[in-house]
């Protein structure tokens, strides 16, 4: 012990010692350069102004810093000019003196020096204290880049991206960047990243983009650690893992990038990857908002919209709403319409409402424009206008909207806003019909019913069994049974219901009391129907989209379990009567 003791008090001195002289030798090299520069020695005027400008052993001083470059420059010191240009054009140690700049790196760019050429570029590109110039940014950053810049790789990249001094060109541009991100430069290898996760200029590569934004990432960029958060949660280009997804995001907000802080913050209230945490969640989500991030601000209104999290507020929500709808947040300003047209945590304000529905339906947002569509039908927020409702009504339904598309089936149907087509109308049902809707049902079974060109099958004839007409049914019975009778109507095929009626009583057997004795009750052999839910026969396969559809239908009384049982039964009961299987056979 005493021996380990000895030996780390002796390393400890030699420790102190090496510091000592490596202090002496700094003190020593600033006093010879200090002297030579004095002299005129250009090198030494340009290495002490370096010291001055990065505080390497002596106190940071940029006035110093600039007061020997000028020196150095003065005599044709080519690093020199190239930073004394840079600081007159930043205001370091000097006042901002754009033309001073020019001078300076003009004469250091002509010489060949790399850094000047790029930042001459820089200057031309961005019309600093000069006529903006593309062409002549462009030439200045290809001169650079034949010197091995890396920066002025990526800048030539980001040219021929935009089109900006060159004709525009994908190929170049990623070409550009990968030179630059194989000279490890950060924003070069985060930019190629993105290019290749869009697809759209460099071809889609997950892979190479994810390891691009490692090496970014790793080096510090908060974008790029966001980036690589939303690969991990994502599972694009790496196996999903929401716990790394949480440490890249939590890097990044650290550094205050809001993007990443809405990242974090919404994986802390949902416990995806980290326990959960309402009140982290909620501290990271508001400083984001209070940033201006419009995602964070939609997410915090429609926390205190609905009261998660927090006490439920109507007036922070429009507040969070209307912030992230100023910057054009396409959900935000929905809800934001929304709560006009409600009139919910502000005077109802159907002008106001029908204003914002507008700027989303222009933007192809269907749910606005079936909103729109209500408002001209009804007159709410200016004159009815039932061609208008029709036009609003079509543009959502062409994007597969139910209640738009059965809306616009009632108005075919009626010849509002247009003439009378009844086989549009009951097209329009339909579509609603297979995306659930009950409302669209109920408009098509009265439709066939009035029509008289409609020939059913024999479920038609004067002894067929209706649903409606059968008051010993309760309202979800009947609904379920109405369905089923639409599956009946629209699919020709009995083997395929039979395995559905099988799925149905195998299901029931694992249900409550009432769906167990229905199925023992069914008139069909329980070993028939025993196991069908694990089957694999085509039939099973086609028949179990039919299934989803009919849960669907039942699953509408959530959470009154004897209603769901009741719907779904009526559907099973309803099939098998109009096929006669089981007990309703012959």
């Amino acid at each position: 012990m005493k021996k380990f003791l000895s030996s780390l008090f002796q390393r400890t001195i030699e420790t102190d010692t090496e510091m000592q002289i490596e202090a002496d030798t700094r003190q020593l090299q600033y006093s010879i350069l200090q002297m030579q520069a004095v002299q005129g020695e250009r090198e030494a005027q340009y290495k002490l102004g370096t010291m001055y400008y990065n505080g390497s052993g002596v106190t940071q001083d940029y006035v110093e810093a600039a007061h020997w470059f000028h020196q150095a420059a003065a005599q044709g010191e080519v690093r020199a000019q190239t930073n004394l240009g840079s600081m007159y054009h930043a205001g370091q140690g000097v006042q901002r003196d754009y033309n001073a700049a020019l001078k300076w790196l003009t004469q250091a760019a002509t010489a060949g020096d790399a850094r000047a050429q790029d930042n001459l570029g820089l200057m031309f590109r961005s019309g600093e204290g000069i006529r903006q110039d593309d062409a002549q940014a462009f030439d200045w950053f290809q001169r650079a880049a034949r010197n091995g810049l890396a920066n002025a790789h990526f800048h030539l990249g980001d040219c021929y991206l935009h089109g900006s001094g060159v004709a525009r060109s994908a190929a170049q541009a990623v070409a550009h960047f990968q030179i630059a991100a194989d000279l490890d430069h950060t924003e070069a290898q985060y930019q190629l990243a993105i290019l290749y996760l869009g697809g759209e200029y460099a071809g889609s590569n997950e892979r190479t983009a994810f390891e691009l934004l490692q090496r970014a990432a790793a080096k510090g960029k908060p974008e790029a650690q966001t980036s690589l958060g939303s690969l991990y949660l994502s599972g694009s280009g790496v196996s999903t893992d929401p716990g790394k997804a949480a440490d890249w995001f939590l890097a990044a907000a650290l550094q205050g990038l809001a993007e990443a802080q809405t990242s974090l913050a919404l994986l802390l209230l949902e416990g995806q990857g980290v326990p959960r945490d309402a009140v982290a969640g909620l501290e990271w989500l508001t400083r984001a908002a209070v940033q201006g991030s419009p995602r964070a601000q939609h997410n915090l209104g429609v926390l205190y919209y609905n009261g998660m999290h927090v006490a439920r507020d109507g007036t922070a929500a429009l507040h969070w709403y209307r912030l992230a709808a100023e910057q054009g947040h396409i959900d935000a300003k929905f809800n934001l319409a929304s709560m006009h047209y409600e009139g919910l945590a502000v005077i109802q304000d159907y002008g106001k409402a029908r204003c914002l529905f507008e700027q989303l339906g222009e933007k192809d947002h269907a749910h606005a424009q079936m909103m729109l569509g209500v408002m001209h039908y009804l007159g709410q927020g200016g004159t009815a206008d039932l061609f208008q409702a029709a036009e609003m009504f079509a543009k959502a339904a062409a994007q597969g909207h139910a209640e738009a598309q059965r809306n616009l089936g009632v108005m075919r149907r009626d010849g509002q806003g247009g003439p009378r087509n009844l086989e549009e109308a009951e097209k329009l049902f339909r579509l609603a019909i297979a995306q659930g809707s009950q409302a669209a049902y109920q408009n098509l079974q009265a439709l066939l019913s009035a029509r008289a060109d409609v020939a059913f099958d024999d479920d038609d004839s004067e002894h067929a069994y209706d649903p409606l007409a059968d008051h010993a049914l309760s309202e979800e019975q009947q609904n379920g049974a109405l369905n089923a009778q639409y599956l009946c109507r629209t699919i020709d095929d009995v083997d395929m219901f039979w395995q559905l009626v099988l799925l149905d009583l195998d299901g029931a057997m694992t249900g409550n009391s009432t769906a167990r004795a229905f199925a023992l009750a069914s008139g069909i052999e329980p070993e028939l129907f025993h196991g069908a839910l694990t089957r694999t026969v085509a039939e099973s396969a086609q028949a179990e989209s039919m299934k989803d559809f009919l849960d669907e239908v039942a699953f509408a009384y959530v959470p009154d379990s004897e209603k769901i049982a009741r719907c779904r039964l009526a559907s099973t009961d309803y099939i098998m009567r109009h096929y006669g299987f089981g007990k309703y056979g012959n």
